[in-house]
């Protein structure tokens, strides 16, 4: 990626942070701006192999800790971080390691055997000082750390907005340019009017660069993001209507649809498409 484009990406996350933090209107304006949202739900945590086995950590009483398909609307793929412990939404459990037990969910009690430390893609053990290992033949273990793909674990914090009736909209600036990454697969959001509109492979293309407006707005073609129950999702001309104009929240968060409230979703096996916005890492995304 050039320092070019890691600049831009650097002043579109700046400009974005100074306009939810500072700029939120009042109310809303006969231009279509909306109120931001009153409330959010708590925020949770995916935690996934985006290198080995591409599944994500899930847990249960039953169950115990394994690897699993990743499965955004699953609770049990839920967990909150928190003064490095690994706390499982779904049973209020808490991930615990020794050498002797092994990787279980159990009762939160604040000992050693229960605290982690992520850094460089690893889930460090704090009290055996070994790394959180995962692969569909073993399943979770703990084990001396070795920098293999089978310890490496991408975190992935999703904050689900609550059903307030309107969104934040950013004022128009001009179009900043970078890409949308699809926070469950790490593709890019890319068009082309042979290719339509698709997650693929992060390139740094103009064919995957989003302008910051109140619309997306396609970098290469300069064409916007456009979608009706009736039409469906498509990219076609600007026209400034609020069927193209979008919340694009903060890092790892839905893409909403501010005329029918839903969410932008994508899916290796879906595809780019519209839903009922439901908080899954499939409606998470993020920009460089």
């Amino acid at each position: 990626m050039s320092k070019t484009f890691t600049r831009w990406g650097i002043l579109a996350l700046s400009i974005i942070t100074a306009l939810v933090a500072g700029n939120t209107p009042a109310r809303a304006s006969s231009q279509g701006d909306h109120l931001a949202p009153q409330a959010q739900a708590a925020p949770f945590s995916y935690i996934s192999q985006p290198q080995s086995s591409r599944r994500c950590l899930d847990g249960s009483v039953s169950q115990g800790v394994r690897l699993n398909v990743c499965s955004g609307g699953s609770t049990y793929q839920r967990w909150s971080i928190t003064s490095q412990q690994l706390r499982h939404v779904q049973s209020g459990r808490c991930l615990d390691g020794s050498v002797s037990q092994g990787i279980r969910l159990i009762t939160c009690n604040g000992s050693t055997y229960q605290r982690w430390s992520i850094t460089s893609q690893q889930l460090r053990h704090v009290q055996s000082g070994r790394c959180l290992d995962g692969s569909v033949s073993q399943g979770i273990r703990l084990i001396t750390c070795n920098g293999s793909l089978y310890q490496q674990w991408q975190v992935t914090t999703v904050t689900p907005l609550t059903a307030s009736p309107g969104w934040t909209a950013a004022k128009r600036l001009g179009p900043v340019f970078v890409p949308k990454i699809h926070s469950q697969s790490g593709r890019c959001l890319d068009y082309s009017a042979s290719q339509g509109l698709r997650l693929n492979t992060c390139n740094g293309s103009t064919y995957q660069g989003w302008g910051i407006t109140l619309e997306l707005q396609h970098e290469q073609t300069r064409r916007c993001l456009d979608y009706s129950v009736s039409q469906g999702l498509r990219v076609i001309t600007c026209n400034g209507s609020v069927y193209q104009r979008w919340d694009r929240g903060s890092t790892n968060s839905p893409v909403r649809h501010v005329q029918s409230g839903r969410c932008l979703d994508g899916s290796i096996s879906q595809g780019v498409r519209v839903m009922d916005c439901n908080g899954s890492l499939y409606q998470a995304w993020t920009s460089v």
